[in-house]
Order: structure tokens, then C-alpha cells, then sequence
């Protein structure tokens, strides 16, 4: 079973989804903050993380830059309420960018799915 990081303040947004992660066999642990998310990633064992691009204590691009710190080859999935300009910044570091409002959540799931393959085969 992988275990993934869903970094997100909107807490009914992560519960409703959190479920469907599970469902298609992964662990999920939630952070609530950047920071927190920091501290999980630093010591868990993850194979991926999924982030809002705007939380309370910093940014999504400050947030993408201190998990590469950590580890620059772990998939970051970026799941932001908007999208401005693609999030230019996120884009370049995060693996993806997704909006809430626009993409499907199964479409976020199999490009996660497809992330974490693609580093098993690479290490």
C-alpha cells in the first residue's frame, strides 16, 4: 500500500475525496498547514503528496520548493480552489496542477497513480 500526504486546509474538501484514495488502496495522511506537511514528509515514508496551492501558513510555490529540499524526486500534485496563469511558479517544480472546480478527481487519481510508477520504475 503507498502512503500519500494530502496537504490542505479545506478540511471537507480532503474528507470527501480522502475516501476515494483509499478505496483505490492508498494510505492518507493529512496536514493541515505547509508546515505540518513538512514535518510528516521529513518522517514518513511517502511515496507521493497532494497539496493546496494556497495554505495558511505559506504558499503552494514555497511549499513544492521545501518538499523538493526534502526530496526532489517525490511526486507533488498540485489541487488548488483556482488556477491563476496555471500557476506559473508550480507548474515549473510541481509534477501537477489540477483545480478543484475543473478537473475531475478521478483524473487526479490516475495521474498520481501514474507518477508513483513512473518513480518505482526509475529507482
Amino acid at each position: 500500500m503507498s502512503t500519500l500526504i494530502w496537504i490542505d486546509d479545506h478540511l471537507a474538501g480532503v474528507s470527501l475525496r480522502k475516501p476515494i484514495l483509499e478505496n483505490c488502496g492508498y494510505s492518507v495522511l493529512t496536514a493541515k498547514t505547509g508546515r505540518e506537511g513538512l514535518a510528516l514528509i521529513s518522517t514518513q515514508p511517502v511515496e507521493a503528496v497532494i497539496l493546496d496551492g494556497q495554505l495558511p501558513d505559506m504558499d503552494g510555490e514555497a511549499l513544492v520548493r521545501d518538499i523538493r529540499a526534502i526530496d526532489s524526486t517525490l511526486p507533488i500534485v498540485v489541487l488548488s480552489r483556482r488556477c491563476t496563469n496555471p500557476q506559473e511558479g508550480l507548474a515549473d517544480r510541481a509534477n501537477a496542477v489540477f483545480t478543484k472546480a475543473q478537473d475531475p478527481f478521478p483524473t487526479v487519481v490516475s495521474k498520481l497513480t501514474e507518477l508513483i510508477s513512473q518513480r518505482k520504475q526509475h529507482a
